[in-house]
């Protein structure tokens, strides 16, 4: 088999397909969406990485596109709205030790805040942690103060564990970050809840993000 042919059969098992929204690993086409995410201050704002100039985003995209080999430990999906095929967010994932993935650096375009466009894209990359990939545990993390992120999380069922002190450094400054993870067992709790009472896929309180 042709390493083409390879790559075009990891890649199609990658993509995650929902109602509104899917994951799939990013293409050259997707430039000019992650182009218009990190060159947004509002976007990036909560982001490790610093807003980028247009060429800055063109020499990181290359470097995205050069590290996918579709077979792990690392991966970054693509999320796309299904209705009209737009590229509207991207969203990292990687294995570690333990049986343990970390996901990472989701953002996602204002217009669909409010749409449930991220929470669903979160469900979708969750089933590929644990499903997929077999892994035990997920955790995650966000600025103490991005608070839109925090409901976001606890919304698809994560468990904040404690605060991660100077997790990273951005600008000079050093930033706090809570910490969550989600254990296999309550996926799977979390899932057969889900399938008996027929529950969409929306925050506990029933708001879209």
């Amino acid at each position: 088999m042709s390493t083409a042919l390879v790559e075009d059969v990891a890649t199609e098992a990658l993509v995650r397909v929902g109602g509104s929204v899917l994951l799939r690993p990013h293409r050259p086409d997707d430039l000019p969406a992650l182009t218009r995410i990190w060159q947004d201050p509002r976007l990036m704002k909560y982001i490790a990485m610093p807003t980028m100039t247009r060429r800055e985003a063109v020499e990181a995209f290359g470097r995205l596109l050069d590290s996918e080999k579709y077979i792990g430990p690392s991966y970054r999906f693509a999320i796309v709205r299904r209705a009209d095929d737009a590229v509207v967010g991207t969203f990292g994932f990687e294995l570690e030790r333990f049986s343990s993935g970390y996901s990472h650096s989701m953002v996602t375009h204002p217009d669909t805040w409010g749409t449930g466009v991220a929470h669903e894209a979160y469900h979708l990359l969750l089933a590929f942690g644990f499903e997929e990939l077999g892994v035990h545990r997920i955790w995650t993390a966000c600025a103490v103060e991005n608070e839109r992120a925090s409901r976001l999380i606890m919304s698809v069922g994560f468990t904040s564990f404690g605060v991660i002190r100077h997790y990273y450094q951005k600008n000079g400054e050093w930033t706090d970050c809570t910490a969550f993870n989600y254990l296999v067992d309550e996926w799977k709790t979390h899932q057969k809840t889900c399938a008996k009472t027929s529950t969409p896929l929306t925050g506990a309180s029933g708001q879209k993000w």
